[in-house]
């Protein structure tokens, strides 16, 4: 599970780590790029806050949060990959804190996660398969770059 968020914060979701690609990758770097991610991630979900404070359970968390997926936080992960090439720390926090207020779970099926095509109505989770989550990492990395009406009006 970590080892997956930490490769995907590297390299991407749809990216490989191979004998040339891990010999040249220094282990300080992998720590340090790793640690950038779950910081923001923290700082920007209110809810992975309250769980790393003890003041909800993983259980709740995956209850009522898309964050309870270890594949959305691929999916973020490979999202903050893609976004450090074009925006600074501080927009990726703006656009983070943004996704913040529609990380609720279930899926509705009128929602814009439904709409991604990647979730089923009701899901807690999107669909792991390797081409859904290179789709979903896409298409939130459009909503950082021309965010729809229905974000622009979240915080």
């Amino acid at each position: 599970m970590v080892e997956g968020i930490v490769r995907t914060a590297t390299v991407s979701v749809d990216g490989r780590i191979g004998r040339r690609l891990e010999s040249e990758l220094e282990e300080g770097a992998l720590v340090q790029k790793a640690n950038d991610f779950l910081d923001t991630l923290v700082d920007d979900f209110p809810d992975l806050e309250r769980l790393v404070d003890g003041k909800i359970s993983p259980s709740d968390l995956r209850r009522s949060s898309l964050l309870g997926s270890t594949t959305m936080l691929r999916v973020l992960a490979g999202v903050y990959y893609k976004l450090a090439h074009d925006l600074s720390d501080g927009e990726i926090t703006e656009f983070f804190g943004k996704l913040s207020g529609v990380m609720k779970a279930p899926v509705q099926a009128d929602g814009p996660w439904a709409a991604t095509g990647v979730f089923a109505a009701g899901a807690y989770a999107p669909n792991a398969r390797r081409q859904d989550l290179e789709k979903l990492v896409d298409v939130i990395v459009g909503w950082a770059k021309t965010p729809p009406a229905w974000l622009q009006d979240a915080a």
